[in-house]
């Protein structure tokens, strides 16, 4: 009998049961919805500026117009950063952040960075000419909408990386069979399990699930997706034995497995991922060596493998020098996976030898240890620092407190290898540059030396 405050037989009351007839017929909302006043659904539909101009647009631009209402009112507008022109101009293309294309429908919806605040509407798959839809960096929570699926026809690109959804990851969003790229990173409160039902992603190049509290295992019937370039499920708590499916994923260049709880030993058909450039597997709980089969990658398109350092690898470029595979800290890299012997690991170039060892302050968990080949190379008998076999200092991570400490006024009067009394200044070599670039810029917590030499 009323509608929007107005009854039947008034001329507003008519143009809102228009619109509500036109939301309905396409199946945007349920009747059942609009029968709650104070529904998000209720507020678009009675938005004054909607029902002003519903005469002069189109069906379909009315439509989006009031799917675009929704999402303003659901996601405090008024305070968003950008919102020009949203509910004063009739040409929605004319909107902040929306992209029309030739025929006037919304294709692109770009809201992020915009302070939105709140949660999205179901009614949102509406827009059905959506390509990009890129609302991340802002403060949305709730769930991910499980109508998302709906834009299947064209979406192809979906970011809702940093807010705060939760409630995992609805089912359809593995029917978005367009999409090219999906980024639902760091949203900690998603949750949930990974789903084998991936094989939906046909076009799927690139997908960030990282940070977004995934746990259970990833699944040996993974279905696998053939044009997948990147897969991040790093940052979560995924556990059990890493399933050799992933070695089928033909296309991909990165995949990142760290920061999680693996178990077990390394896929031996991760050696077969021939376009892979990137791998990352540190800070898990895997025992064991790499693969031969992976470090034939490196004569592929391989260059970066991470691994814990308590993994027996010969070509690992970084390790994880903090982690046993328990989850457990300890105090150095093992000898095996530094040992000086082997060239074709940059990293053996860190010696494990009587003249240098270190103890690593337990508190920093997730410091990694790199070595570039060009420190690798700069030692050399002629340039090496003399070696002070007493010497035991602990070196703050100043390049001041460096200097003081390594001066040889408090070192042996005599040197192995300087005949006579040792000169009063450090000896000005490339090398002892190199290092304390690395002391200051590399560690921000206090290292023991105990001795120094080639």
């Amino acid at each position: 009998e009323s509608l929007c405050g107005f009854s039947s037989g008034n001329g507003i009351y008519k143009t809102a049961l228009s619109v509500l007839e036109a939301v309905v017929d396409a199946g945007l909302s349920p009747v059942s919805i609009f029968d709650k006043m104070e529904s998000l659904q209720y507020s678009a539909l009675c938005s004054e500026f909607l029902l002003s101009n519903s005469q002069s647009v189109g069906r379909s631009t009315l439509l989006e117009m009031y799917i675009l209402i929704t999402i303003y009112l659901g996601t405090n507008g008024k305070l968003w950063a950008r919102n020009s022109e949203w509910k004063k101009n009739n040409d929605i293309c004319a909107w902040s952040g929306v992209e029309c294309n030739d025929d006037g429908r919304v294709k692109g919806l770009d809201l992020s960075e915009n302070n939105l605040e709140g949660s999205l509407p179901d009614d949102i798959w509406g827009l059905s000419a959506l390509k990009k839809l890129d609302l991340s960096s802002n403060r949305i929570r709730g769930s991910i909408p499980s109508t998302i699926g709906k834009l299947y026809k064209k979406l192809e690109i979906l970011d809702l990386s940093r807010n705060d959804f939760s409630n995992g990851l609805p089912k359809s969003l593995f029917d978005l069979s367009n999409a090219k790229e999906i980024n639902v990173s760091n949203n900690p409160n998603i949750g949930g399990t990974l789903q084998s039902n991936i094989g939906g992603l046909t076009s799927i190049e690139n997908i960030d699930f990282h940070n977004i509290g995934l746990s259970g295992s990833i699944p040996e019937d993974l279905e696998i997706l053939s044009n997948v370039e990147l897969i991040r499920f790093d940052e979560n708590v995924l556990s059990g034995q890493l399933p050799e499916i992933l070695g089928a994923f033909s296309s991909l260049k990165t995949l990142r497995l760290d920061e999680n709880q693996f178990e077990g030993t390394i896929p031996r058909a991760l050696g077969d991922l021939e376009n892979l450039e990137r791998l990352y597997l540190d800070d898990n709980m895997m025992r064991g060596s790499i693969p031969a089969k992976v470090c034939t990658l490196f004569s592929f398109e391989l260059h970066t493998l991470v691994t814990d350092c308590n993994i027996d690898c010969d070509c690992c470029t970084t390790c994880n020098s903090l982690s046993d595979g328990n989850g457990k800290v300890i105090t150095s890299p093992p000898a095996s996976t530094l040992s000086p012997t082997s060239e074709s690991n940059p990293l053996k170039a860190l010696t494990t030898s009587p003249t240098l060892s270190e103890t690593v302050s337990p508190t920093f968990v997730s410091t990694h240890v790199t070595l570039a080949p060009s420190k690798e190379l700069s030692l050399s008998p002629s340039n090496a620092p003399t070696v002070f076999p007493t010497l035991t200092e602990t070196v703050a991570p100043t390049l001041s407190s460096v200097r003081k400490r390594l001066t040889p006024s408090n070192a042996p009067t005599k040197s192995p290898t300087l005949a006579g009394n040792a000169s009063t200044e450090v000896p000005s070599t490339s090398l002892y540059s190199e290092l304390l670039e690395i002391l200051e810029t590399e560690f921000s917590s206090s290292y023991t030396y105990k001795k120094y030499g080639p």
